[in-house]
């Protein structure tokens, strides 16, 4: 009876040990487990081998995702946390500090959504942005500079200097080896166009001028895109757009590091036609 007993204890304690690890990989209340919930395009886990991510994987400490230009993952970890990856972004998960899950962000942009009781750090360039109650947030790393706008609740910002909170729309930008700046989501974004003058000669038109740092440019004519650069650590950026002849309606779109957008637009005329030449000739004894 006692050898019955203790087959059916030990039977217990490895069906209990084996549905704990379950939860501690997969299940909700896991607050340093994240899990790969949906992939679009190339994305891939990078570890000790570099393999195809798919639903249902379960990154570990110091293994990397990476989405590629077209490609996009979801990821779920804790109770209803959500991690957004948009294209050419890449992310590792940092060992656990007792505090929840961490990640640091390498490059590109994430989407958070964070509920009660699983919490989560990003770390970019040196600082952390973390989330301990409710809040949803992105965080975007582009050309040296960290990006951070809240949405939701308030955020913990560890390394931004004297900015130590973030509130729902507000924005930071953090250029590493810089001073962290405030600012509020809703404003309008740095756009500074250097237009040609109404009319031109030249076919091929080059135009400049200045957004944020990380910024993509878009250069339209007459609604279709004709150029494509991006704002450098200066701010600065330059095109060159093919116009036709006649008017032309130029367009300037900006995007910038968290998405936000703004436009402005000139008419310009290009006209090639030669100047006509009127030549007088004196006639003697006229």
């Amino acid at each position: 009876m006692r050898d019955v007993l203790k087959v059916l204890a030990v039977a217990v304690a490895v069906l209990l040990l084996g549905f704990l690890g379950y939860r501690g990989l997969f299940g909700g209340g896991a607050p340093n487990g994240l899990r790969v919930s949906e992939v679009q395009g190339d994305v891939f886990v990078v570890g000790s081998e570099r393999t195809v991510a798919e639903p249902g994987d379960v990154l570990g400490s110091q293994e990397t995702l990476e989405a590629g230009a077209g490609g996009r993952a979801v990821l779920s970890f804790g109770s209803g946390g959500e991690l957004t990856l948009e294209p050419q972004t890449k992310i590792r998960v940092l060992p656990s500090q007792g505090d929840g899950l961490r990640i640091e962000l390498d490059g590109g942009r994430i989407q958070a959504t964070v509920r009660e009781g699983s919490p989560l750090g990003v770390v970019s360039g040196g600082r952390e942005v973390r989330a301990e109650g409710q809040a949803a947030f992105q965080v975007a790393r582009i050309q040296g500079s960290t990006y951070v706008s809240a949405q939701e609740g308030a955020l913990d910002l560890r390394g931004f200097g004297d900015i130590t909170e973030l509130n729902a729309d507000e924005v930071v930008v953090a250029p590493d080896g810089g001073s962290p700046r405030l600012d509020s989501a809703s404003r309008a974004l740095l756009l500074e166009v250097e237009w040609p003058s109404d009319a031109v000669r030249l076919e091929r038109l080059p135009v400049q001028g200045r957004a944020d740092p990380g910024s993509s440019v878009a250069l339209r004519v007459d609604g279709t895109v004709a150029s494509k650069t991006e704002a450098d650590a200066d701010g600065e950026w330059q095109a060159e757009v093919l116009l036709k002849e006649g008017p032309n309606v130029l367009e300037v779109e900006i995007i910038d590091p968290l998405g936000r957008t703004q436009t402005l637009e000139q008419m310009v005329d290009l006209d090639t036609t030669p100047p006509q030449l009127t030549v007088e000739i004196a006639v003697s004894g006229g």
